[in-house]
């Protein structure tokens, strides 16, 4: 036999020429013991991969409005937007009480003096018609004016600090 007959594959691993094997996908030779070894790597590889697909598929399972940065903004401008009407919902109650209990005042008052006047008359039995008629008056126009307390108005106003957001 010549020196340059067909050389012998050796495994990559131990270097062993016996029981050879080559694998197909990195064309490397191993020998028994190293094949297996060999093969429960790429079992390992494989394992691996098929964790990273379990995660890309609960992550693709979730709701993808977990995560997005825009819903994220929206429900921020919502809560501000939210806190902002409240806040002027509320200076609009307070500032209506303080009309309602201003207006109540100066009925009283004038109630008061309306009543003054009508008992100070009788007493001295010193009243005509038309005294009457104008204690008639003053007591319709504060009926009317306890029945309907405020001419206060509502007041939209179109330049407010809440603002709209939309999706291009």
């Amino acid at each position: 036999m010549s020196a340059s007959g067909p050389s012998k594959k050796q495994c990559v691993t131990c270097g062993k020429g016996a029981g050879i094997f080559t694998c197909d996908g990195c064309q490397q030779a191993f020998c028994t013991k190293h094949v297996s070894e060999h093969r429960q790597e790429l079992n390992g590889q494989l394992d691996n991969i098929m964790q990273d697909c379990d995660l890309l598929q609960q992550e693709l399972l979730e709701p993808s409005s977990k995560k997005n940065p825009v819903l994220t903004k929206i429900n921020q401008w919502e809560k501000d937007s939210i806190t902002k009407i409240q806040a002027a919902a509320e200076t609009a109650r307070t500032t209506l009480q303080e009309l309602l209990e201003q207006s109540k005042e100066r009925v009283s008052k004038i109630f008061r003096d309306i009543a003054e006047n009508l008992r100070s008359s009788h007493e001295a039995d010193d009243f005509s018609e038309i005294d009457l008629d104008q204690w008639k008056k003053k007591l319709k126009e504060l009926q009317a004016e306890i029945e309907s307390p405020s001419s206060a108005t509502l007041i939209e106003r179109k330049r407010a600090p809440i603002y709209l957001m939309k999706l291009e």
